[in-house]
């Protein structure tokens, strides 16, 4: 059975065209790739800091969390603090040489982002790969985001399975 990984990236969002292809484009950019018998997908919020709304559908479509900070600004706090309010408590966190550790360290301190697996941005991809699918044998549980007619097809719904599995 073929598996799926979810990641949100967030920061320094241009490092999503290193892992996967790009797929759709709207208020959130797909980057997907297949890799043996697992389907990894990368949701990057590109209609985010316009808006607030794409950065929380992108941290909630994900299983983890990619934070590469470029910049120490507003924008990087907004980050960390839906990060924490949503609990994503899995995830890597990286800079670029620009920021400063230190003051980095001080705006994660008593948030979920604390406790994510630290690495230099050469390694991000190495420690990502080290990440597992996580299987919930849970009853079947659904988000739909929306569903459209498919001519010769029939109904076709795109979401994701938050819970157990689904079979056509």
């Amino acid at each position: 059975m073929v598996q799926s990984i979810n990641f949100v990236i967030l920061g320094k969002q241009d490092i999503a065209s290193e892992f996967g292809k790009k797929g759709t484009e709207t208020d959130l950019t797909l980057y997907d790739r297949k890799e043996s018998d697992v389907i990894k997908t990368w949701v990057v919020p590109n209609g985010f800091p316009e808006k607030i709304q794409p950065l929380f559908q992108a941290i909630n479509l994900a299983e983890y969390v990619i934070l590469y900070v470029d910049k120490l600004d507003k924008f990087t706090g907004e980050q960390i603090i839906a990060l924490d309010s949503l609990k994503k408590e899995k995830g890597i966190l990286s800079h670029t040489f620009d920021v400063d550790e230190s003051k980095l360290n001080m705006m994660i301190k008593g948030t979920v982002v604390e406790n994510y697996t630290k690495v230099d941005q050469d390694k991000i991809k190495e420690e990502m790969d080290k990440l597992e699918p996580i299987t919930n044998n849970d009853p079947s549980e659904m988000v739909i985001d929306h569903c459209f007619d498919v001519k010769g097809v029939g109904t076709v719904i795109l979401g994701k399975v938050t819970n157990g599995t689904v079979k056509q």
